[in-house]
């Protein structure tokens, strides 16, 4: 990688928040999580029905600035997702005391 093993995982660290904070609209639900397929609502296969835009591993390893053979070869995507889940579950459990304490 040529940098500080420290200093390569502060930049993986800020990618996971900027996408984390920075999530894009799905194009083609946008942003609902949902399609009309045969005059019928389904769950949008672009994004799973997250209605956010899943960004490819190209665009993680760019903005975790290490190279995308380094990244692919050492496994970082599954980590990373995995932190986005974290991120997704730890934000809802937030909202979700944030309801109950104004309800």
């Amino acid at each position: 990688m040529g940098r500080d093993g420290s200093v390569a995982a502060g930049y993986v660290a800020a990618a996971m928040v900027e996408e984390f904070v920075g999530a894009r609209k799905c194009r083609r639900c946008k942003g609902t999580g949902d399609v009309v397929v045969d005059s019928k609502v389904a769950s949008c296969p672009s994004c799973e029905g997250s209605g956010q835009k899943r960004p490819s591993v190209t665009a993680r390893a760019r903005a975790s600035e290490i190279p995308e053979s380094t990244f692919r070869s050492t496994g970082l995507n599954e980590p990373f997702q995995d932190m986005m889940r974290r991120l997704a579950d730890l934000e809802i459990s937030a909202l979700e005391r944030i309801s109950r304490k104004a309800s």
